[in-house]
């Protein structure tokens, strides 16, 4: 999630050393997450890693976690919903949209070139594709989606 969601978030502000938190205080900080808590209503807690392992496991064992995206120039990311595929389908689906993301940018990525999360059940129906390799300003990315979702046909989120 974007930080412009988060910025009346009074507790993250302790993360800041900025009103408009555009400055993170311990410069170590790698990875910035919220959490809703199990109330639902709308209370969050926030998270900073200094360690991308410690940020990954402690994302493997948690729910309804976001990371919090304050950097305008970020790794090529795309949110995907609306999909229903079995696993064979989906494979095929992300061969197709892997080669999309590189007729559109002139780049040559294949699969492994990507991090890539579903939902975890029989049919897929919502993805998250991070490349390892390629970063873009967040609103060429933005840009970009509204491109492979008007060519491509394919549900990306793009307020991230």
């Amino acid at each position: 999630m974007s930080i412009e969601y988060f910025k009346k978030c009074y507790k993250l502000r302790e993360f800041y050393e900025d009103e408009e938190k555009t400055k993170i205080k311990d410069k170590e900080i790698r990875v910035l997450m919220s959490q809703d808590l199990s109330d639902y209503n709308g209370s969050k807690v926030f998270y900073g890693f200094k360690d991308m392992n410690k940020a990954f496991e402690f994302y493997k064992e948690e729910e309804h976690l976001y990371e919090i995206l304050y950097k305008d120039i970020r790794k090529l990311y795309f949110d995907i919903d609306k999909i229903e595929y079995n696993v064979e389908e989906f494979e095929e689906w992300l061969e197709k949209f892997i080669e999309s993301i590189n007729e559109e940018l002139k780049i040559e990525t294949v699969k492994e070139d990507y991090l890539i999360f579903v939902n975890d059940k029989e049919t897929i129906s919502s993805c998250h594709i991070i490349s390892k390799k390629y970063v873009m300003h967040y609103l060429k990315q933005k840009k970009l989606s509204e491109v492979l979702i008007d060519k491509y046909k394919v549900y990306i989120i793009i307020f991230i």
